[in-house]
């Protein structure tokens, strides 16, 4: 396991900074890196900044989302899902967005919030949550 060994002199104050200053990203594992590519591009309107015949990266916010090729011989207890959530003002415009495109979400209300969950082609759960009502 490689670990992290900051320099004798970082303070922690430039271990922050460096922190603020790096891109964030999500990596999904897929046996079928085109279907989920269609997905996120045609269905979800995701802009492709990066592709090769093994990934595909997709302008995610602030951040990245990566699709990656895993091979079918790879054991499906090893593969990991993942939940992306996207904050919105506006849940009810997303969810019909998605209704138009053919998803159709499910929507579970919290004290801290409401979520819309839809589910790409591999079964990785996608969350678009609003803020929690004020009373």
């Amino acid at each position: 396991m490689l670990r992290y060994h900051p320099p004798q002199n970082a303070t922690q104050k430039e271990d922050e900074d460096v922190l603020a200053n790096a891109t964030t990203g999500i990596i999904l594992f897929t046996q079928n890196l085109e279907r989920c590519c269609g997905f996120y591009e045609d269905v979800l309107g995701m802009t492709c900044i990066e592709r090769t015949q093994e990934l595909a990266s997709y302008q995610f916010g602030g951040a990245y989302l990566m699709l990656e090729f895993r091979p079918s011989e790879t054991p499906q207890s090893a593969r990991q899902h993942y939940v992306l959530r996207l904050n919105t003002d506006d849940l009810a415009e997303i969810c019909d967005t998605l209704k138009s495109r053919g998803l159709s979400p499910l929507t579970h209300v919290f004290e801290w919030g409401t979520i819309a969950a839809v589910f790409d082609p591999d079964g990785n759960r996608i969350e678009f949550k609003s803020p929690a009502a004020v009373a």
